[in-house]
C-alpha cells in the first residue's frame, strides 16, 4: 500500500515511473482514487499527469430508499372468476383499491388517492390467475428497477379456498403501516365482493 501510494506520488508530481510499472501504477492509482472516495465522501484527488480528478460523490451522503418486497396472503371467500375483474379493471379497482381509477387509450392506469396522480401499466396478466402493474418510473432509479404490485388469484385444490397474494415492490419504510395499508384495502375488497 505504501509502494502503491509512492508511485501516485511520483505521478501526481509528474514524476516517471519506469515503463514496465506505468500500466500497474496507473491501476493502482485507480483503484485507491475509487477506494479513498468511496472511504471518505468528502475527499478530492486530482492525479494532473493522468488527467483524473476524483470529488465527492453527491449522493454519498443522501439516504436512498431502498425498495423491498412485501407480500401477504388473504382468505377471500368468493371464486377465482367473479374476483379477477375487481383485481384487473379500472371499474373493479376503482370499487376498493383507489379512490379513482382511470385508463386512458395508451392503456395506462391512472390510481388516485388523496388528489394524488400514480400511472401504472398493466405489465402482465393471466385471466382468472394474477395482474402485475408497474408504476411508470418517475427517476431514474425507477427505470432500472420499477416498482410493481402483483395480485396473484390462488386455489387451494384440497378445501377450494380462495386467497389472494399481494406481492408490493416499493420503497416504503414502514413494512408496519404497509401491512395495515393492504389489510384495509383487501377489507374493502372483501366488502365489495361479499367475502
Amino acid at each position: 500500500m505504501v509502494r502503491a501510494w509512492i508511485h501516485i506520488r511520483r505521478l501526481a508530481d509528474g514524476g516517471s515511473t519506469p515503463p514496465r510499472y506505468k500500466g500497474r501504477s496507473i491501476m493502482i492509482c485507480l483503484f485507491l482514487c475509487c477506494w479513498l472516495r468511496d472511504a471518505w465522501p468528502s475527499i478530492f484527488f486530482i492525479c494532473p499527469s493522468l488527467k483524473i480528478a476524483i470529488t465527492s460523490n453527491p449522493l454519498a451522503n443522501t439516504p436512498m430508499a431502498k425498495k423491498r418486497i412485501f407480500t401477504a396472503d388473504y382468505e377471500i371467500h368468493a371464486s377465482a372468476k367473479m374476483l379477477y375483474p375487481y383485481i384487473q379493471t379500472a371499474s373493479g379497482l376503482s370499487e376498493w383499491f383507489a379512490d379513482n381509477v382511470n385508463i386512458n387509450p395508451e392503456k395506462i392506469f391512472t390510481f388516485v388517492w388523496d388528489n394524488d396522480e400514480h400511472r401504472a401499466v398493466l405489465a402482465a396478466h393471466r385471466t382468472n390467475q394474477f395482474v402485475r402493474f408497474e408504476y411508470l418510473p418517475e427517476n431514474g432509479a425507477d427505470k432500472s428497477s420499477p416498482s410493481y404490485f402483483e395480485l396473484r388469484i390462488e386455489v387451494n385444490e384440497l378445501t377450494q379456498t380462495v386467497f389472494l397474494k399481494v406481492v408490493d415492490f416499493s420503497d416504503f419504510d414502514d413494512l408496519g403501516e404497509l401491512q395495515d395499508l393492504w389489510d384495509g384495502l383487501v377489507e374493502n375488497l372483501k366488502k365489495v365482493v361479499g367475502g
